[in-house]
């Protein structure tokens, strides 16, 4: 489909405590500072959307999502209906680039949180969404559903006691009690967008059990539809929310940093780094599921956001516990066609969803032996799985026992997924394997999604809340990512009433064609005076990556890395991948941990996936005992849980060094040689 011809209003950006003011700009005068488009021949109601504005302020709409709301979606989120929406090349922007937002919020990942952060907001913002189309982020892929009380039979204290049981003694009470407390609000909220969640022919909710719950909870759309169907609704509510303003075609590559407080972002296309200067940050951008080789996330799903943070000096915890979903379809064990290997593009391995062993769903060998319980924690289930084919085995999920066309009804994207691949699931055994599935660690947050920079909040699975412990509950995440999300925007929108924002550098340095930004330098230290100009800043690009605080070796090795060297960064990606998959998966011991640190230290001063992957080496090197989805072999007996631990690099790096014997010296010496 080929989008719409529509002409644009710009707003600028208003005096502290006022709205933008309109401007009906759509020639060559444009404003200096913009923040957001409105689509003027798009209809809210019976007014316009320039009279809603007006009349209402920068709200978004307001109401359900209209029944004829899919015109600008196919029946099925493909991509075909994507394109029209978010692929459009970032040059299509380059003379209204955003680059000075003041204290408006840039919200950064356009996955569940991200979305529902934006739509809460009450105040114009900047949804930047990353470098690939949306319906390949790991909110739409989620197929179980949403775990939630909603039901007389079912307890919040019972939900409360599953969660802190799967995260293995780790989980914060007062943050799992905090979070599950909203599960009926967040589903209200959701449904106040336009969301319908599966309902019985009585009208209560079609709940389905899932491992390690001891109710049925989990509300769904569609079978196993759920992931798809919901930021379907979301992400039309964002196209007729006129308070926010989409980026696409941007990853962020930097947080500017100085003094523990942020002051804006550098965002690139790939090609071009571009810098956004404003107070107010929400990190939105997934886990690091991509470092791995078996996994079910997309392969932008490998920890630049939470790099970008822990580089800024934000505290992150809890990197040691990556859960492993314990069946994801097993593409090396059949024998695809050319065509059949097509659908399955980007290495993600499809997920076999929890709720196809709580329907009846068995594990078992090519025996057709059962040699583990099904409904264990993910993380149980995991081993098990893994240490069946370290026998020789294979493995399968086994659903012809099922009543005669209930998979297909219950879960017609698994069905159709088996189909692309040869597989006939109501027929055949599945065969599966482990893979890569969801961090539990990342960048630490309170209660309201605050991190421990000032203006910069994250919220999804780049954030820790303290509900997951070490070990996620199958279908809390989307839970946590709608409460989190909006408690996020709640709390944005409080420290900008109260002004507990400082005001973002002003003005951007001025660059000529010539130069490059020394962002190692702006971003600890701000932009000097002495470069400050015009409120145009040139493209240039992009040649250094990251911000930290202190003077340790790892940033100035850091600085290196450019566009300029993507095939070796793809090379990085590919070696980052082997090591992580080898020594940092399911079951890990010291020796292995610490040839991983080894190979991973000198490649972590161009990459950042290799400095998540030093980080969650690391980490797991810390705790020598088993706790959730962390497992070592050598497991050490101790009489208690070791608590969870919290780190910033500039404490965390200088150990790392001496763990593997790479001086500061000898990795500045290596980086002036390239």
């Amino acid at each position: 489909m080929r989008a719409q011809q529509k002409s644009l209003l710009r707003v600028g950006v208003a005096p502290k405590g006022e709205w933008p003011a309109l401007q009906e700009n759509l020639g060559d005068k444009k404003p200096a500072e913009t923040i957001a488009f409105f689509h003027d021949e798009e209809k809210v109601g019976e007014e316009g959307i320039l009279e809603s504005f007006q009349k209402n302020g920068p709200t978004g709409v307001s109401g359900a999502v209209p029944e004829n709301s899919s015109g600008h979606f196919s029946e099925k989120f493909s991509e075909e209906c994507s394109d029209e929406f978010c692929q459009q090349p970032a040059d299509e922007y380059s003379e209204d680039f955003p680059q000075n937002l003041q204290n408006l919020p840039v919200i950064i990942g356009a996955g569940l949180a991200g979305v529902v952060a934006a739509l809460s907001l009450d105040c114009p913002c900047l949804l930047v969404m990353g470098n690939r189309p949306l319906y390949a982020s790991s909110s739409v892929l989620a197929q179980g559903g949403i775990a939630a009380v909603v039901s007389s039979a079912d307890t919040v204290e019972s939900h409360v006691q599953d969660t802190l049981k799967a995260g293995a003694g780790l989980g914060e009470e007062a943050a799992v009690r905090s979070i599950l407390a909203e599960g009926a609000s967040a589903i209200a909220f959701l449904e106040q967008q336009g969301v319908a969640f599966s309902k019985k022919p009585n009208g209560e909710y079609d709940l389905h059990l899932e491992a390690a719950h001891s109710a049925a909870r989990i509300l769904h759309i569609q079978g196993d539809g759920t992931g798809a169907s919901l930021m379907q609704v979301l992400l039309e509510r964002v196209r007729q929310s006129s308070h926010i303003r989409l980026l696409p075609s941007m990853r962020l590559n930097a947080l500017i940093e100085e003094g523990g407080t942020i002051k804006g972002v550098m965002v690139d296309d790939g090609i071009k780094g571009r810098p956004i200067f404003t107070s107010t940050v929400i990190l939105a951008g997934g886990g690091a599921g991509a470092l791995y080789h078996h996994t079910t996330n997309p392969s932008s799903i490998d920890g630049q956001v939470m790099a970008c943070a822990i580089l800024a000096g934000a505290v992150f915890s809890n990197m040691e516990f990556i859960q492993f979903h314990p069946t994801a379809l097993d593409l090396s064990a059949l024998s695809l066609t050319a065509d059949q290997k097509s659908a399955f593009p980007d290495g993600r391995l499809p997920l076999i969803s929890e709720a196809v062993r709580g329907a009846g769903g068995l594990l078992v060998d090519e025996t057709g032996h059962r040699f583990t319980d099904e409904l264990a924690p993910r993380d149980q289930v995991s081993r098990a799985v893994w240490a069946h084919h370290q026998k020789g085995h294979k493995v399968y999920m086994d659903a012809r026992k099922l009543k005669k066309g209930s998979v297909k009804s219950l879960f017609p994207m698994i069905t159709a997924t088996c189909l692309k691949a040869g597989l006939h699931a109501e027929q055949q055994l599945i065969p599966i394997v482990p893979a890569a599935h969801y961090t539990m660690g990342g960048i630490q947050t309170d209660l309201n999604a605050r991190t421990s920079l000032k203006g910069l909040w994250a919220v999804g699975e780049c954030a820790v809340t303290g509900l997951h412990g070490a070990n996620r509950l199958a279908s809390n995440s989307l839970l946590e990512a709608v409460i989190m999300g909006r408690r996020a925007a709640q709390d944005v929108v409080f420290a900008l009433k109260a002004q507990q924002l400082p005001p973002p550098l002003l003005q951007g340095p001025k660059l000529s064609s010539d130069s490059t930004p020394d962002l190692a330098k702006s971003q600890r230290k701000g932009v000097d005076q002495s470069k400050r100009s015009g409120s145009v800043l040139k493209e240039q690009p992009l040649r250094c990556e990251g911000s930290w605080q202190g003077s340790f070796s790892l940033p100035h090795a850091l600085k290196e890395t450019s566009f300029g060297k993507a095939n070796r960064q793809a090379e990085k990606g590919e070696e980052v991948r082997a090591i992580m998959s080898r020594y940092g998966g399911i079951i890990r011991h010291e020796e292995g941990l610490k040839a991983a640190l080894r190979a991973l230290a000198p490649l972590a001063r161009h990459s950042k996936q290799a400095l998540i992957g030093c980080l969650i080496i690391y980490s797991a090197l810390q705790r020598k005992q088993n706790c959730g989805a962390h497992f070592r072999a050598d497991a050490a007996f101790l009489p208690s849980m070791l608590p969870a631990q919290s780190y910033r690099l500039d404490k965390v790096w200088p150990e790392i060094e001496t763990l593997v014997g790479v001086g500061a010296e000898a990795i500045k010496g290596s980086l002036e040689k390239e």
